[in-house]
């Protein structure tokens, strides 16, 4: 029985950090798009946080100079972004709004 809980343990994390992965490099061909120095001080994060806190699986941080993601995790078990297109289409999105205020209001 342990055996087989450890598995899926094992399993589970392996699934993240692949994620994680996909996230980052989507990020990177994010930053290859869009040539603004801004951007360039960011960086993504893995925080489970964000969806709990703002039921959104992919956020701009921009005082702190980060985008964050959060899926999946131990409550949520799927990955809300499921390829690397989708996950650079929402990184795109996101930055493409911040783009927007910076231009807008700056």
């Amino acid at each position: 029985m342990q055996a087989k809980s450890f598995m899926k343990e094992k399993d589970f994390f392996r699934r993240i950090e692949k994620i994680k992965t996909e996230w980052h490099e989507a990020f990177k061909m994010m930053q290859k798009y869009y040539e603004n120095e801004v951007f360039k001080s960011f960086k993504i994060e893995y925080d489970v946080s964000t969806w709990h806190q703002f039921k959104n699986p992919a956020l701009i941080f921009p005082t702190e100079r980060e985008m964050r993601f959060s899926t999946p995790n131990s409550h949520i078990n799927f990955d809300y972004y499921p390829s690397p297109l989708a996950k650079l289409g929402i990184t795109g999105h996101n930055f493409a709004y911040l783009a927007d205020i910076e231009e807008y209001y700056f």
